[in-house]
Order: structure tokens, then sequence, then C-alpha cells
């Protein structure tokens, strides 16, 4: 008797640990907040890997730009070297 009554008053603590109130004051269960709270990182990790994605993309077109020009660059070194008065014209 004292056993099944132990165990019941137990199920009823349980139970009311398993609840809590959220921020909008609602009653739900620690599972279900636990749920929110994966999905509020999993969104968060999405906008990083977005904000990631656009700097690294932002990355690569300013090196292309920069390599572009450093081959402009070597192009015109060759040009003033091999043209008149260059050092291939000595």
């Amino acid at each position: 008797m004292a056993d099944s009554y132990l165990k019941k008053y137990l199920a009823e603590i349980l139970s009311v640990l398993a609840l809590t109130v959220s921020v909008e004051g609602e009653r739900e269960s620690f599972l279900l907040l636990k749920l929110k709270e994966k999905d509020r990182i999993l969104e968060h990790a999405r906008a990083e890997v977005s904000l990631n994605e656009q700097a690294l993309k932002k990355f690569v077109k300013e090196n292309q730009r920069l390599a572009s020009r450093v081959q402009q660059m070597g192009d015109r070194a060759l040009s003033l070297l091999s043209g008149p008065g260059g050092l291939d014209g000595c």
C-alpha cells in the first residue's frame, strides 16, 4: 500500500517538474521547450552559415579582382621591357 502511494506521489512530482512555463506564459512540456531551443539554435546556425557564405563570396571576388590586376601589371611590365627602349632593345 505504501509502495503504490509512493509511486503515485513520485509520478505526480515528476509530472509537475516536467511542465514549465514558457516565455508566453503557456504551460509546455520540457521536451517541447527543448525542441524549440534546438530550432532556435539551428536557425542561428543557418544565419551564421549564410553570413559566412556571403563573406567567402566577397573574398573570392576580391581575390579574383586582385589577381586580374596583378596579371595586368605583369603584362604591362613585360610590354615595357620588351618594347623600344626596354631591356630587350639593349
